[in-house]
């Protein structure tokens, strides 16, 4: 599915190239803009000090490693 519109993209004149290049890049700064898209880049501090002050977070696993696993 993915190849047949890679071909059909590829076959398109550079004008109508350009102009849905246009339409995604004013989508992108639309979504950039909103409030959630805010929160998320800018996210809940990672500092030390917060992480000293009690920040809470996951802590390290809890899953039994199997025979090998995490060596080089």
């Amino acid at each position: 599915m993915v190849s047949a519109i890679a071909a059909l993209w590829r076959e398109q004149d550079k004008e109508t190239e350009e102009e849905w290049q246009a339409r995604a890049k004013g989508l992108r700064d639309a979504v950039d803009q909103t409030p959630e898209r805010a929160a998320v880049e800018v996210g809940p501090s990672t500092s030390r000090d917060a992480k000293a002050a009690g920040a809470a977070g996951p802590g390290p696993s809890k899953r039994p490693r199997h025979e090998g696993e995490g060596r080089c």
